[in-house]
């Protein structure tokens, strides 16, 4: 499992586990529901990053086959803020 704390909340979301977790994390806000919730967008922004810098570092012939990875992570990013506002 990562160890990266909103990855692992993630991560244990899907098993219920959630909530429990967040609310023994240091730095988390007082409404662990919440901060649950928001860890989809976080991780897409988060993935939309990643493979920007992947596609910035390969060779461009190879760029046409990840070109629109970023902005498919940013269209979820975008979806779950709809959902979560």
């Amino acid at each position: 499992m990562n160890t990266h704390g909103p990855t692992n909340i993630g991560q244990l979301a899907s098993r219920g586990t959630a909530e429990t977790t967040v609310s023994g994390t240091s730095g988390w806000p007082d409404d662990p529901g919440r901060a649950a919730e928001l860890v989809g967008a976080v991780a897409a922004l988060r993935q939309a990053v990643v493979y920007d810098g992947f596609v910035q570092a390969i060779e461009p012939s190879e760029r046409v086959y990840h070109a629109g990875d970023s902005a498919r992570w940013l269209r979820t990013l975008a979806s779950e803020a709809a959902v979560h506002s």
